[in-house]
């Protein structure tokens, strides 16, 4: 029983069945049938969860049979043996007959009264080739068995004979349990045949061997036999019946009692073990479950300050973004408010430097007929008016040299102003590249005033739309041709599905 504990809380399933098979062992010894039958049926339980436990069943099953034969349970007897056969025929299937086994059977058919049965049983095992020279004990076990089951059967013939053979066979092997058995039955066939002094003999012989091998059960029937053929001594065997039964009726409730009261502190170990393992089973699921708790806390923490991040990235793009655009508008409206400027100087040298030299052109070809005095001061007036206005046109003409070359010396700082205002609003890396051996400046204002529009809306795209990490531009120039290159490592876009839009 202690083994049995240790084994189910270690969750041996084969050794807790095997040590139960073991108590139902036990348990049959002290007559407690049922007992033993419900330790095996345990024991079977466990087995039945495992592979490989083939012998085990097979065992098992063979011990049921004994058990309920003991109870008068013959047909689940035979059952129960028939399963045991199935079982034995999985371990041994190059074997034709398990003789013990069959023996068995032909047991409960006898204690059955089925004799006929019983008879062909035994008769199987004893045809199985050699069986007297490899199992001379068994078989005359057998011999015993099935001459006794004929006499019962009222078919006499041979059976002193085959009687006489066993008890030769195991007083030759000092088989003293046997002896006991084999004198009573010949004490049986003898009163059959109403022969009392050899019946007597017989009977005495099975008590003497009973005693010298402690085979109680066989005692008690030498006992009973006696009382009913000594008439002289049936008050002393029947007193020594009474008190041998009492005796062992007593031992077998005493034993019974221990098997129980072990059994009950069995399943209190059990139950403790069971509540145990429930208390066990609700710890682990509360850690899982704080585990996965705070598991879901941090992922949902994680996102909370990702998206948070994300969204004030976005904004701070946004807000760069819409810095660049202004500082390109400005620049836009300052570029604009230049070309104005230049117009309107323009406009003055039309209509003011212009207009005064037409006027003083008419004035000298008037005055070019005339030769008097005041045709002369005329003359010498516009000859001033005229000084006054190549001054006017010196000093326009120098104001105007000064900003051209001051803008054609800065084109080139223009671009690469524009390319680092706009990495810096929007953290994407410029780099600009152009041939110094050209002097950019000395193109036309209207060229590079398009050109720079041109770059400037192509850079605002790229930061826009390309979600490009580096901007390059190149500038140069071949044959009087002008190239510009403007590139980046964004995105792109799908020049298929342009097409096809286009289409």
């Amino acid at each position: 029983m202690k083994a049995q504990k240790i084994f189910n809380l270690q969750n041996s399933e084969v050794k807790e069945g095997r040590v139960l098979r073991s108590i139902s062992l036990l348990q049959s010894q002290v007559k407690d049938y049922r007992g033993s039958e419900i330790s095996t049926i345990k024991a079977i339980e466990l087995f039945d969860k495992i592979d490989d436990t083939d012998i085990d069943l097979y065992h098992s099953y063979n011990n049921l049979g004994s058990v309920t034969n003991a109870l008068k349970e013959h047909d689940r007897a035979l059952k129960y043996y028939n399963k045991a056969q199935e079982y034995y025929k999985k371990i041994r299937p190059e074997s034709k007959i398990n003789t013990a086994l069959i023996n068995n059977i032909a047991n409960v058919y006898r204690d059955k009264e089925d004799y006929n049965s019983a008879i062909k049983n035994y008769e199987k095992v004893l045809a199985v080739d050699s069986l007297f020279e490899k199992k001379a004990l068994f078989y005359a076990k057998v011999l015993d068995n099935y001459a006794y089951t004929k006499s019962k059967a009222k078919d006499t013939t041979n059976v002193e004979k085959q009687l006489i053979r066993a008890l030769k066979i195991r007083d030759s092997l000092d088989d003293n349990s046997g002896l006991a058995i084999s004198h009573f039955n010949l004490a049986e066939f003898y009163i059959l045949k109403k022969d009392t002094s050899k019946a007597l003999e017989n009977a005495k012989k099975s008590e003497e061997y009973s005693l010298a091998s402690k085979n109680n059960k066989r005692l008690l029937q030498a006992y009973d036999i006696l009382t009913s053929i000594d008439p002289i001594n049936a008050s002393n065997y029947a007193h020594k019946y009474i008190v041998l039964n009492d005796s062992l009726i007593a031992e077998e409730r005493l034993i019974q009692d221990k098997f129980t009261r072990i059994k009950y502190e069995t399943d209190e170990v059990i139950e403790e073990k069971e509540e145990l393992e429930e208390q066990k089973q609700i710890l682990i699921s509360f850690v899982i479950g704080a585990l996965l708790l705070a598991f879901a806390i941090f992922i949902i923490g994680s996102q909370y300050v990702k998206n948070q991040k994300l969204r004030f990235e976005q904004e701070q793009q946004e807000t760069n973004l819409e810095t660049f655009n202004l500082m390109l508008d400005q620049k836009g409206k300052l570029a604009q408010a230049k070309q104005e400027e230049q117009l309107r100087i323009s406009q003055e040298l039309h209509d003011g430097v212009l207009g005064s030299l037409t006027g003083i052109g008419l004035i000298l070809k008037a005055t070019n007929k005339r030769a008097d005095e005041e045709a002369i001061a005329e003359r010498l007036d516009l000859i001033k008016q005229l000084q006054e206005t190549a001054e006017e046109i010196r000093t326009i003409s120098h104001t105007l040299s000064a900003a051209s070359s001051k803008k054609m010396q800065n084109f080139t700082n223009s671009i690469i102003e524009l390319l680092h205002n706009t990495g810096k609003a929007s953290n994407i890396k410029t780099s600009f590249t152009f041939d110094k051996k050209i002097d950019w400046d000395s193109l036309s204002a209207e060229i590079k005033i398009n050109l720079y529009r041109m770059i400037q809306e192509g850079v605002q795209n790229c930061v826009k739309y390309s979600k490009a990490e580096n901007i390059l531009l190149d500038l140069s120039m071949k044959n009087s041709n002008l190239s510009v290159i403007l590139s980046d490592d964004g995105v792109g876009f799908n020049l298929q599905k342009k097409k096809e839009v286009l289409d």
